[in-house]
């Protein structure tokens, strides 16, 4: 953050700083914080209420909204919401909900919040997002059976209840009328643009990104050790990089870019090292989202941060034996 000292916005840097620095204050708090199961579900339950109520609010109560091009934000009494937050802000919540439908807390309710969030990150329009929000519920599963796999002896043990079946058939039906109905709920546009081949072919360059990334890099070179300064590429073009990492690369220079991911690939060794499928699936989807926006001060960045700190701190929690605390003490 000595960038600051040549930065072409001094104010937006010192913003940034303090941004960033309240963030991680909050997450050193979480660390020193002892989680147990309860209180982590708690959290975990508030989140995704708070998410089917947005999410709810996208379906139903178009009237909050106003399109922004072919997508919907949420603009209350002036303030707006970017679409590509609104997803991102969504994804750690939906994937909440497929931990709990996995581990049969309240099932069939947490089905139904799943499915009305996902319908939000969809009317979202975030490519971006959607594409995070794939990469979580993929890595979630792939990492869960994995992790499955190793705990039950190499043997997957699938339990084929009655009411599983019916879980499923339930999941597979409302997915089935969402598909048939998604160019009435979200346009014939939105549609189009959200649809995989488009995202894969990236059909309009991804509104701009492209050219701001070129830009970007013809101003890091004019200063490839240290960056142009925090702040100073929108003093500049007055726009956002639209990638963090190489927001931090262009403006603080390679080895805060380092760091930066270095702390983030901690959270994952660490979460890999628990076996915890659901806090390594969260920062993969992070990693991905905020490849397409600047996160210093995002809500989307550290709410998984967060979420995993929890995580691996309950962990730990949980493997204290009592003669260790009563050494400790």
């Amino acid at each position: 953050f000595i960038s600051i000292a040549w930065s072409y916005d001094k104010n937006i840097g010192i913003y940034y700083f303090f941004a960033t620095g309240n963030m991680v204050m909050l997450l050193l708090v979480v660390l020193n914080i002892k989680w147990d199961e309860k209180n982590v579900d708690t959290i975990k339950y508030l989140m995704v209420i708070s998410a089917v109520v947005f999410s709810t609010l996208m379906i139903l109560r178009r009237d909050l909204y106003h399109q922004v091009g072919i997508r919907y934000t949420l603009n209350i009494r002036g303030t707006e919401i970017d679409p590509n937050n609104i997803s991102g802000l969504l994804i750690p919540e939906a994937i909440i909900s497929l931990d709990f439908i996995n581990k049969k807390k309240y099932k069939i309710i947490q089905i139904i919040c799943f499915i009305i969030i996902t319908i939000g990150i969809t009317l979202s329009g975030s490519r971006g997002g959607i594409l995070a929000f794939i990469i979580s519920i993929l890595a979630y599963i792939f990492y869960y059976i994995k992790y499955k796999h190793s705990i039950s002896g190499n043997k997957i043990i699938i339990n084929f209840k009655i009411k599983n079946i019916i879980y499923i058939i339930i999941i597979i039906y409302s997915i089935s009328i969402l598909f048939s109905n998604l160019e009435n709920i979200i346009g014939t546009q939105l549609l189009e643009r959200i649809k995989i081949e488009n995202i894969i072919n990236n059909s309009d360059e991804g509104s701009g990104r492209t050219e701001l990334w070129d830009r970007a890099i013809s101003l890091y070179k004019n200063n490839i050790i240290l960056g142009i300064g925090l702040g100073s590429f929108g003093a500049i073009t007055n726009q956002g990089v639209h990638n963090q990492y190489l927001r931090i690369l262009i403006e603080t220079g390679p080895i805060s870019l380092i760091i930066f991911v270095s702390i983030i690939l901690s959270f994952i060794i660490k979460l890999r090292d628990q076996k915890n499928a659901f806090g390594i699936s969260i920062m993969l989807g992070m990693i991905v989202i905020i490849f397409f926006l600047d996160a210093f001060q995002k809500k989307y960045m550290w709410n998984p941060m967060i979420l995993s700190m929890i995580e691996i701190n309950k962990v730990k929690n949980k493997n204290i034996k009592p003669e260790s605390v009563k050494k400790m003490i």
